[in-house]
This record gives C-alpha cells, structure tokens and sequence, in this order.
C-alpha cells in the first residue's frame, strides 16, 4: 500500500492531502462513499451525513475533531461523481473556508485514494499551524478505515 502526505501553501490556500493505494476497484471504494448511513461505522472525522449527496446541494456534517469534541458545520456537496470524486465545502470565505473531498482513480487492480482539503481565508494559516499535524493524523485514520472497510 502505497501512502504520501503532503501540505502546500500558495498565497491564502494550503492544501493537505493523504493519498494511498486501496486493494478495491474504486466502484467498490465508491459504493462506501455513497452509503452516508455507513459512514458512522468507518469515518472517524465527519461521521452523520444527514442529507442527500447530491452536488450544490446543502447538508450538516458531523466534525470529530479529537475524542469527545464534535462540531456540527453547514456544507454544501461540491462534487459527486460516482466512482471518480465526492467533495464538500463550508466556512465563511473570508475567515477559515474549506473545500474537503476524495478522489478516486484506478490504480492497476485497486484504486488511488486522494484525501484532500484546501483551506483559505483569514484565519487559514493560523489554524493550520497548530493544526497541521493533527488533521493529516485525521486523513489517515479515515483512508486506513475505509481500506478496512472495503477489505483492502
């Protein structure tokens, strides 16, 4: 299993992403994306969809951000592409905004695994400062359940 992580800062944007090889085609990557009623049981940071997914459409996310320290955040789904990529965004744009998604691409029999989120705004590089480390602990933890969870 293949994993890199990586933080690019250009202007008012930092990037974090985790990117690993999963041992599923990314149909199957996908049918566990799509199942938001399953993410309770695999996504340690955003664990309650509560709406539909479909893209410009509104939904709550559930943050998990440490052991008893959840926050509910208004997004808006981005992307939905089945079997290609899911993304979100939500935050005043000025102060702390961010564009949090995945995207999946074949990889000879499995499937790559890119876990991003693009942060801007006032508040992003403070944040991310103290922040940084934490969050790429979080992408990992995520991308290891889900390769669990579709048996990779």
């Amino acid at each position: 299993m293949m994993r890199e992580e990586a933080a690019e800062r250009s202007g008012m944007h930092i990037v974090l992403e985790h990117t690993t090889v999963l041992a599923a085609s990314c149909d199957e990557v996908w049918a566990v994306l799509a199942d938001l009623s399953g993410w309770v049981d695999w996504n340690v940071v955003h664990p309650d969809p509560s709406r539909p997914m479909v893209a410009g459409g509104r939904t709550r996310l559930r943050l998990a951000l440490r052991p008893g320290r959840v926050v509910t955040v208004p997004v808006r789904w981005e992307e939905v592409s089945p079997g290609r990529a899911l993304s979100w965004s939500g935050g005043p744009h000025r102060l702390l905004h961010a564009h949090h998604g995945f995207e999946l691409t074949p990889a000879g029999t499995g499937c790559r695994l890119r876990h991003h989120e693009t942060f801007s705004g006032a508040l992003s590089g403070p944040l991310l400062r103290v922040a940084e480390a934490t969050l790429l602990a979080r992408y990992r933890e995520v991308n290891g359940a889900l390769a669990r969870r579709v048996g990779g």
